[in-house]
């Protein structure tokens, strides 16, 4: 991912903003794949609103709005964690409207890939942009509550990729905390912990991005392109 996002995302969020009164906040929803690197974009593009227009900008992870390992266990979704009816839809758009109420600070539910649960809630200052972020983003129940969507794309088996170096870090990084999810992988050989990588994406994140994430693609304004070193190559209109 470059240092900086392209100038067109940041200037037409400041845009929504200079639209609006300065108590209503623009809400940014920002989709995509597991492991495409949406976290990092949108670290950048707060950092670029703060930089360049003095916004007053913050992130909030949709994935603390998962239902929790043990309630996902009790309805037998487990397995399935990541796909539409594994969040509380209905929990993240009363937090939307509760920015567009005016109430400050708000508390917002967070989520760990360590524990790969969710945590203890968080304080959000609502300030002139909140961006949402996570591979639900998009759906279509949610599309609604923003006043930008943004769709973060890259080659599937570039993301694969991406997805197994990041899941080989997770484990390498477990080896010293007897707390952390990926704990449970640290004894197996690299191999085998690569292999482990390739099942849970062949099995669970490629169906849920060719059933339930790519297609809200279509929905976005803006669609971010990112090559296989993570640079991005353009943004087109949705």
């Amino acid at each position: 991912m470059p240092d900086r996002p392209a100038p067109n995302i940041t200037l037409e969020i400041n845009r929504l903003r200079l639209l609006r009164p300065s108590s209503v906040p623009v809400i940014v929803g920002l989709g995509g794949s597991v492991a495409v690197g949406k976290s990092t974009l949108a670290a950048a593009v707060v950092e670029e609103l703060s930089t360049l227009f003095r916004c007053e900008a913050a992130v909030i992870g949709t994935d603390g709005f998962l239902f929790s390992n043990a309630e996902l266990e009790t309805r037998g979704l487990l397995s399935r964690k990541g796909e539409p009816q594994t969040y509380d839809e209905a929990s993240l758009l009363k937090v939307v409207a509760d920015m567009r109420a005016g109430c400050s600070p708000l508390w917002v539910p967070t989520y760990s890939h360590r524990t790969f649960d969710v945590g203890p809630p968080t304080s959000v200052p609502i300030g002139d942009v909140i961006v949402f972020e996570g591979v639900n983003a998009l759906q279509p129940g949610l599309l609604g509550a923003y006043d930008l969507a943004i769709y973060l794309d890259a080659n599937a088996t570039v993301i694969r990729t991406w997805f197994i170096e990041r899941f080989l870090g997770l484990v390498a990084a477990a080896e010293g905390d007897t707390d952390s999810y990926y704990r449970r992988f640290v004894d197996q050989s690299a191999d085998t912990r690569r292999t482990t990588a390739r099942w849970v994406w062949d099995t669970i994140n490629a169906p849920n991005l060719d059933r339930f994430v790519a297609p809200t693609k279509a929905a976005a304004h803006l669609v971010v392109h990112l090559d296989a070193n993570h640079a991005l190559v353009a943004v087109d209109p949705g």
